[in-house]
């Protein structure tokens, strides 16, 4: 670009050179301008910035992984990881993130191990475990149980639902809750595919559930099993076949009904079905309230893949709130 130089000017004072002096200065100015956006035209910005080689606005940590600074837990802050934009949320650890306009929470939810395992999620009620180094074994508890819920999660609630009209088991009756999920299932690893439905003695707690956890399985892969032991074979409950398994943890009893043949998505599974099953068995009360239930994969070991294509909680109308 040329130059302009300087010429010695001699003016009186008076409107006519003033103006024409400061349009002159202008001018210079607005041509320097132009020439400082195009200099750094390449780079996309309008002026010196930090990072500009990797495409960002500012310092940020892990530049390298286009991930943003880490972020503390849902457990630790009781917070959810804010969305950017419609794109992929990635959450690890115990992070969640509220989807379906806040209807329902998905979770990363490794509880039990340390090992690189992460889940991805957009705005609609579905996720991926994105990956999984997770190996626990298979005689133990998992290491992460990836998922989505609707209800409230140890004191983290999403909206509406069955977390404004938590049901008390005495009025879960047959078509009161439903509900449909659709997975993908990679053919390695060790994980089972099941809903996690968790019964309180109150309407609401901040903590643990303290009446009964009722699990579905779906499907699983790899030598796992269900807690407890087995209580009943081939037993049919709202049109599907199980076998049944108890077992009695340290302040709550878990039931979970085995599906006979694995399958990778279920539709209109009546909850107040299986409900009113595991209280003429004797372990559920129908004294207690159902305020939370879960869908996703428990994992020992990998399960990088496993996918929730969609999943709902229809709860009927007119029900009375709590």
């Amino acid at each position: 670009m040329r130059r302009l130089r300087a010429m010695p000017v001699h003016i009186k004072l008076t409107s006519r050179y003033v103006t024409t002096a400061v349009c002159a200065i202008l001018a210079v100015a607005t041509l320097t301008g132009l020439y400082i956006l195009r200099a750094n035209a390449g780079t996309g910005q309008s002026g010196p910035r930090a990072n500009a080689s990797a495409g960002q606005f500012g310092p940020r940590a892990n530049a390298g992984t286009g991930q943003s600074a880490p972020r503390p837990s849902l457990a630790a802050t009781g917070q959810y990881v804010p969305r950017a934009n419609s794109d992929t949320t990635e959450l690890c650890d115990e992070q969640a993130a509220q989807v379906g306009r806040g209807t329902y929470i998905v979770e990363n939810n490794e509880f039990d191990s340390s090992a690189s395992e992460c889940m991805g999620t957009d705005s609609g009620a579905d996720f991926t475990v994105a990956n999984s180094a997770i190996s626990t074994a298979t005689n133990g508890p998992p290491g992460a149980y990836p998922s989505i819920y609707q209800g409230c999660h140890w004191g983290s609630c999403s909206s509406g639902g069955l977390t404004s009209t938590p049901i008390q088991v005495s009025a879960l009756t047959a078509g009161t809750v439903t509900s449909s999920w659709s997975t993908t299932q990679p053919g390695s690893g060790a994980y089972d595919v099941a809903y996690d439905i968790w019964f309180n003695q109150t309407p609401r707690t901040t903590g643990q559930p303290d009446c009964t956890e009722l699990m579905v399985w779906l499907n699983h892969n790899g030598s796992v099993q269900p807690f407890g032991g087995e209580v009943a074979s081939h037993v049919t409950v709202g049109g599907h076949t199980y076998n049944i398994w108890e077992g009695q943890q340290s302040t709550w009893n878990t039931i979970s009904y085995d599906m006979t043949t694995g399958t990778t998505s279920v539709s209109d599974l009546d909850i107040g079905t299986l409900a009113q099953d595991a209280v003429s068995r004797g372990y559920l009360s129908s004294s207690c309230y159902l305020i939370d239930v879960e869908a996703g994969f428990e994992l020992w070991q990998g399960g990088g893949g496993l996918s929730t294509n969609s999943f709902s909680v229809d709860v009927a109308s007119g029900l009375a709130r709590h």
